[in-house]
């Protein structure tokens, strides 16, 4: 699942709906995008490989799981791959989906598996 939601120059929030514009949009330095990829498939992987103009090892990384926390400086943008984790009970606490972000100073992109992991006690 895709999703897509613009800052525009006059701060107001929009959600965009054709992925193809994305491109365009961070052309601009008075915009700034967000894109979450839920569960992204090959084809979406390609289209923000295009559309950000993102390198190939980037992607790569973003695909595979069980990817290990680290921050991988490219020359336009950073991949960050971390773990999130929340509790909704104080004795028990779940890490959620292995999130991959990469970022710059006009946009920024999330995906996950979509998949919970369990973590025992501390």
């Amino acid at each position: 699942m895709l999703r897509t939601l613009l800052c525009d120059e006059n701060n107001r929030f929009l959600v965009i709906e054709d992925p193809s514009q994305i491109s365009e949009i961070v052309q601009r330095k008075d915009r700034h995008l967000w894109l979450d990829l839920e569960q992204p498939t090959l084809a979406e992987f390609s289209m923000i490989q295009e559309e950000f103009n993102l390198h190939p090892l980037a992607i790569e990384d973003a695909m595979a799981r069980h990817q290990r926390p680290k921050v991988d400086q490219y020359e336009s943008f950073y991949l960050v791959v971390f773990y999130a984790v929340t509790s909704e009970e104080p004795d028990k606490a779940e890490a959620a989906p292995t999130t991959y972000s990469r970022k710059n100073a006009r946009f920024v992109t999330s995906s996950s598996d979509g998949h919970e992991a369990q973590v025992n006690g501390a």
